[in-house]
């Protein structure tokens, strides 16, 4: 399962050209890409391994297949940030929710 994961991260990552840096993923920081704050808290708390406070997110409304500014969902940025962490437990946190990988 975690060798097709990667395959799917790297395949997500390669579809568009994205800056990596501390905060900001193509040029945006969580609450620009995702204006609906219970998204934006929602990937937040994912990328933080914050799962509690993800689900709650999520009772509150947070559509973890949201799609953002620029068409980015929060499933991408999620995986952006699980390959820079090398850590793909947010990565199978919003799969297990029903992230769509499509």
């Amino acid at each position: 399962m975690r060798q097709l994961t990667w395959i799917v991260i790297s395949i997500g990552v390669s579809l568009s050209a994205i800056a990596f840096g501390d905060t900001k993923i193509g040029n945006m920081t969580v609450r620009q890409a995702f204006p609906d704050e219970r998204v934006a808290r929602l990937v937040t708390a994912v990328v933080d391994a914050d799962f509690d406070e993800a689900n709650q997110q999520i009772k509150v409304g947070a559509d973890v297949n949201y799609i953002g500014t620029d068409g980015i969902t929060p499933l991408i940025w999620v995986m952006i940030q699980a390959r820079r962490d090398n850590d793909l437990d947010g990565l199978e946190f919003m799969l297990e929710r029903g992230a769509n990988p499509n």
